[in-house]
């Protein structure tokens, strides 16, 4: 089913939100595409509305499942699943930040660790100096990330 006139603005910005986050233009679409849709909506109407190929639909999708933004439905009588969004923008929000630093921090992670070898390897000692304040620092923001009361007042 195609989007409401009046929804394909929000669809279009959605997609250039989430991609100028880095996650892709498909998983705002989706989401705006969701928010608009009065029924709930399987991957097929996704994909025909969006203009979108099955697997595009899909990965996205299961972003937003992992961001809370999207819940699966079962519809009695159809095999296919449905989706519909959620609608509270700060739980998502949230999510979806706490997913990002978490993945980059674990990409961060490997590429200092990696770095720390290498160069221990060379006597470097100007770059072992930069990489162990990069260290320090990536510590410290994994004990703030990881400080219990910081994630109950954010609702983690």
């Amino acid at each position: 089913m195609d989007p409401h006139p009046i929804a394909r603005p929000f669809i279009v910005q959605a997609g250039r939100t989430t991609q100028a986050l880095g996650h892709g233009r498909v998983v705002g679409q989706l989401y705006a595409y969701l928010y608009f849709s009065e029924e709930p909506r399987c991957l097929s109407d996704m994909q025909d509305a969006l203009g979108i190929s099955k697997g595009s639909a899909s990965t996205a999708i299961r972003v937003l499942e992992d961001w809370g933004a999207a819940k699966r439905l079962w519809l009695k009588g159809d095999r296919r699943d449905f989706f519909e969004a959620r609608t509270s923008f700060a739980q998502i929000i949230r999510r979806a930040l706490a997913t990002t630093i978490a993945a980059t921090m674990s990409t961060t992670d490997k590429l200092i660790d990696s770095a720390i070898a290498e160069v221990d390897e060379t006597d470097d000692a100007f770059i072992h100096e930069r990489l162990v304040s990069l260290e320090s620092f990536r510590d410290r923001a994994a004990e703030i990330q990881n400080n219990p009361i910081l994630k109950r007042l954010l609702g983690f």
